[in-house]
């Protein structure tokens, strides 16, 4: 799971964890007893949640794909929230979050921290390249030995 900070304006500041992955993404808060007051969970390209299962009650917030919140939906448990029209991401927050219809979030890239860097790719050197070793090379030179 990826972490990143989440900034609103008036002076909300959200530690959001990011589920990468599938099982990440079907687990979400389950298992957690409680959210803290300035913890979340952005769950991205994803238009509906749930709460089955759950212990605690959460304010799903809706956010258009500029991270600006377009809904805050307050959630109970055992509840499901179905899509909404020009929803881009879900943001689960504790149910007294600061956040109302029309504020921006922006992610705060010095609290996240760094990203794997992409492999670098090199050139392989000569003596292992594929077009001076053919199969029919090798046989010709094992004949000529």
């Amino acid at each position: 799971m990826r972490h990143i900070v989440l900034r609103g304006l008036p002076d909300v500041v959200l530690l959001t964890g990011v589920p990468e992955n599938r099982r990440e993404r079907r687990r979400g808060l389950l298992g957690r007893v409680a959210l803290g007051q300035d913890e979340a969970m952005l769950f991205e390209r994803t238009r509906s949640v749930h709460t089955v299962g759950m212990r605690f009650e959460i304010a799903a917030v809706l956010l258009n794909s500029d991270l600006e919140v377009r809904e805050v939906v307050q959630l109970r448990r055992w509840r499901l929230l179905l899509p909404r029209r020009g929803t881009r991401h879900v943001l689960e927050c504790a149910p007294n979050v600061r956040l109302r219809v029309g504020d921006r979030l922006r992610i705060d890239q010095a609290g996240q921290p760094p990203r794997p860097a992409a492999p670098v790719t090199t050139q392989e050197p000569a003596s292992f390249s594929s077009a001076r070793f053919t199969p029919s090379a090798a046989s010709s030179e094992s004949e000529d030995a």
